[in-house]
This record gives structure tokens, C-alpha cells and sequence, in this order.
């Protein structure tokens, strides 16, 4: 993996890092509310988080070969097609999961609209388990629709509570990982679009993992008793340029990382950390179970609802650090490295 040198290089703060002091009391009071209120937040709560993101961050390759927009590509497919499609990679990974989307489609829990651009995304709202997909008319619609019945089968309104909503991520991008497998072999003439929209997603959630490093820092000056002003996000800007030697980048994702915070109407400081949380947990994971028996990964998603967040890793045979609350052994992060370099490898 390509090393780069510590930054020696000047630059800029963002535009959402000039922020005014009614700004910079509103950001220590949010991070305040989330450590603080319910009941005290300790830095090595966050430990197994930091540790996948830093896998992500310290492995920085595809980020810097940039989006290849697939939202226009010249191989275009119908809902028909894109349906039959996911039935019968559902049908691999579980009969019943290609029943169930059957069932659902039968049932309108799922909402069909052409998507207006590429920033127009498809989602699952667990509070009414409908699916809503914004269509590209090409084979990325497949990989999305698999992507987000997986939430359904794991996050509907029976089954969500916090370990579903913690691992989700996981079983929706394991299932897009074998889908890009099954099309490149049963339907080769989209090899070339399906991988492409594979490293497009892995950069997307490089970059969610960018901000998930920002609010980790946040959150380890708070911790510590620091306030955050201008200087403290300067420094939190020089830890993150290490790992990513692209100031116009890193200027981007910190924007948009502290603008989430501030967004009052929109986001809690809890539910910024916590969507973030998931992307990076999901990616690291989905790494991991791919190289495991793909029928137990399908058995542990069948009963995820059942377990608490420490069975479930217990279950994918990652040991745990008995000194501390939520943390692995070294033997078992390098185990998580090694298979997320992997499918680095697989898709570059």
C-alpha cells in the first residue's frame, strides 16, 4: 500500500470550520447532550469503532482514483428486468428471501420512482417497512434493491431494535458483495458496470468513514475536557491529513461532517455518530463475513433480532479484549484488516 509523508503542506479550514461563537456553543453543547445526559460516555467506549475506522482510513487507495459515474451508462435495464434479476440472486442466498420480496412486491411495500439525479438515493424506512428505490434504469438498480430488502429482513418494524440497527449495514453490503459476484458470472456483459459501481461505493463510504473520524475526535477532546474552537478543528484537520494527503478532499468531508452536527432540524449529535457508525461497522464486517460460509452468515441475519452486539461478534469468531467494555483482541483486528485488503485487491 502506497505510503505517504506527514503533511507539511499549508491549508485552509473549511468554510463549516470558520463557524461563529453562537456556532462553536452550539457543537460543544451537542456533544455535551450525547456524553453527558443519559448517563457518562468514556473514550474507550468508542474503541472498537476507532479501530475499524482507522482500517478504512489507513488503507486509502481507491479514494484517490475518484467516482466513475454509472448513473448514465450505456447498458440500461427495466424494472422487469431489474426485479426478475434480484429474485434469483435472492433465491441463492435463501428461498425465502426471494419469496419474501415476491410478497412484498405483491403488497406495495415497495415504491418505485425514477430517480431524479445521482444524489436522488433509494432507502428502507423501518417505521413503515416500505422500500422506496429511486430507479437508474441500469444493473446498479439490482444491487440497490438487494441491498435495501436486506434491511427489510433484519430492520422491519417486528425485528429493529439496537443490534439490528448496529449490523444491518453489514448483511446489505455482504449481499452486494456476492450479487457483483453472481452477475459478473451468470451475466458478464455487465462486469465492467458492476465493478465499477462497487468501487464507486467503496469511496463513498472511505469518505463516511471520514467523517466518522472527525466525530471521533470530537468526541475524545470533549472527553477530555477540551473545548472545540478553531484551533482544536485545525488540529483535528492535521490527524486526518495524514492518512489523506488531499486538502480540497479533506476541506469537503469536514464540511459536511460539521455541518451534520449543527444541523438542528435534521440530526442529533447521537444520530449523526450513530449513521455513520453503521457505514464503517457495515463495510469492515461485510469485508470479513464474505470470506466466511455464506449459509451461516444468512443463519446469523436470520436470527439477529435474538442477539446483543457482543453475541454477534462472538458468533463471527472474533475474540474480545476482556480489559475492556466494547474492544477486540489484536489477533482479531488484524483478522478484519486483512480480509478489507482484500476485497480492496478483488475490486483494483
Amino acid at each position: 500500500m502506497k505510503q505517504f509523508r506527514k503533511n507539511t503542506v499549508s491549508f485552509h479550514l473549511g468554510i463549516r470550520c470558520l463557524l461563529t461563537k453562537e456556532e462553536y456553543d452550539i457543537l460543544n453543547q451537542k456533544i455535551d447532550v450525547f456524553l453527558y445526559e443519559d448517563y457518562p460516555v468514556f473514550e474507550d467506549d468508542f474503541l472498537f469503532e476507532e479501530r475499524l475506522c482507522n482500517i478504512i482510513i489507513e488503507n486509502l487507495y481507491p479514494i484517490n482514483q475518484g467516482h466513475e459515474v454509472l448513473y448514465h451508462s450505456k447498458l440500461t435495464l427495466g424494472q422487469n428486468k431489474s426485479v426478475e434479476y434480484s429474485l434469483e440472486i435472492l433465491k441463492m442466498f435463501r428461498d425465502k428471501y426471494s419469496k419474501y420480496l415476491q410478497d412484498i412486491l405483491e403488497d406495495n411495500q415497495i415504491i418505485f420512482e425514477q430517480g431524479k439525479d445521482i444524489d436522488d438515493k433509494s432507502y428502507f424506512d423501518s417505521r413503515t417497512s416500505i422500500i422506496h428505490m429511486k430507479m437508474c434504469q441500469n444493473i446498479s438498480d439490482v444491487l440497490t434493491l438487494i441491498h435495501e430488502f436486506i434491511h427489510f429482513t433484519n430492520t422491519r418494524k417486528e425485528y429493529i431494535n439496537s443490534t439490528t440497527s448496529y449490523y444491518t449495514e453489514c448483511f446489505s453490503i455482504f449481499s452486494e458483495l456476492l450479487a457483483k459476484d453472481y452477475i459478473v458470472k451468470k451475466y458478464p456483459k455487465y462486469e465492467k458496470d458492476v465493478l465499477k459501481e462497487h468501487k464507486n461505493n467503496f469511496i463513498t463510504l472511505y469518505q463516511d468513514n471520514i467523517c466518522l473520524k472527525v466525530i471521533l475526535e470530537l468526541l475524545k477532546k470533549k472527553i477530555n475536557g477540551i473545548q472545540i474552537n478553531q484551533y482544536e478543528l485545525h488540529e483535528i484537520m492535521k490527524t486526518i491529513y495524514q492518512y489523506q494527503p488531499d486538502p480540497e478532499l479533506i476541506n469537503t468531508i469536514f464540511d459536511t461532517a460539521i455541518s451534520e452536527v449543527l444541523e438542528e432540524d435534521q440530526y442529533s449529535f447521537e444520530d449523526t455518530y450513530i449513521l455513520h457508525t453503521r457505514n464503517t461497522v457495515g463495510l469492515v464486517l461485510a469485508c470479513y463475513m464474505y470470506e466466511m460460509k455464506k449459509n451461516d452468515i444468512w443463519n446469523l441475519n436470520d436470527i439477529l433480532y435474538q442477539m446483543n452486539t457482543n453475541q454477534v461478534l462472538t458468533y463471527l469468531d472474533l475474540e474480545f479484549n476482556k480489559d475492556k467494555v466494547f474492544d477486540l483482541t489484536e489477533e482479531s483486528y488484524k483478522k478484519l484488516e486483512k480480509s478489507y485488503k482484500n476485497s480492496l485487491k478483488n475490486l483494483w
